[in-house]
């Protein structure tokens, strides 16, 4: 039986082309490791801080036992005073690609 998709938005065929030029529709588990080091993944300090306006800081907890340590990213608009509530978010990646970076710019906006 042949696969069939669902109808694809004609608007969000030229989005998906630009996607697939850098990104493979299909993930290997050999295409990890060089998908991780993408800097097209990489969001750096300078994206996140908005011009000074917020406080980035890298944090690293234990991890479960003999596993590695958990990144954590924290940040909060400067000047914001203690017990100020928070907002926790976590991309999941499919934990294969991307990292506690990636998606964040989104949310800050």
């Amino acid at each position: 039986m042949p696969r069939t998709h669902p109808p694809l938005d004609p608007e969000l065929a030229a989005v998906l082309a630009v996607v697939h030029d850098h990104l493979s529709p299909t993930i290997t588990a050999e295409d990890i490791e060089d998908l991780r080091a993408n800097p097209m993944f990489a969001v750096p300090d300078e994206a996140l801080t908005r011009n000074g306006t917020v406080h980035l800081q890298n944090l690293s907890v234990p991890g479960p036992p003999g596993a590695p340590d958990i990144s954590l990213l924290v940040l909060k608009p400067v000047g914001s005073a203690p017990g100020a509530p928070v907002f926790y978010y976590m991309h999941g990646g499919g934990m294969i690609i991307g990292d506690h970076r990636t998606g964040v710019a989104g949310v800050l906006d």
